[in-house]
């Protein structure tokens, strides 16, 4: 998996891109789910510097050499061109009117 956040200052966005790997995929198949922590907790990803403006994009690959290769580039924009080349928007299936929240309080709030 390739988990990267980035922080657009210009545009003042955050974009959180996760690239989900075969392997990763068979483990999410067992009921193990990926987990991801902030550098604070230990884990790789940087603060989310505009929370209100956050972008998550969540892809599948399975070419593994070219993400890796797009990774270790340093630069987000190629990755994130490559893994939204088949993006295509279809109002059937996307979008927030087909979209579910689980909660709209913090845990343990009622």
């Amino acid at each position: 998996m390739i988990a990267s956040l980035v922080n657009n200052d210009e545009k003042q966005e955050s974009y959180l891109v996760i690239a989900i790997q075969p392997d990763n995929l068979e483990r999410m198949r067992k009921a193990d789910p990926i987990t991801l922590e902030s550098k604070s907790m230990g884990g790789i990803l940087p603060e989310v510097k505009y929370p209100a403006r956050l972008a998550v994009l969540i892809a599948y690959e399975e070419d593994e050499v070219e993400l890796w290769k797009l990774g270790q580039a340093g630069n987000l924009w190629p990755m994130i061109q490559y893994l939204t080349r088949g993006y295509h928007f279809n109002r059937d299936e996307d979008g927030t009117d087909r979209a579910f929240s689980i909660s709209k309080n913090q845990a343990g709030e009622k």
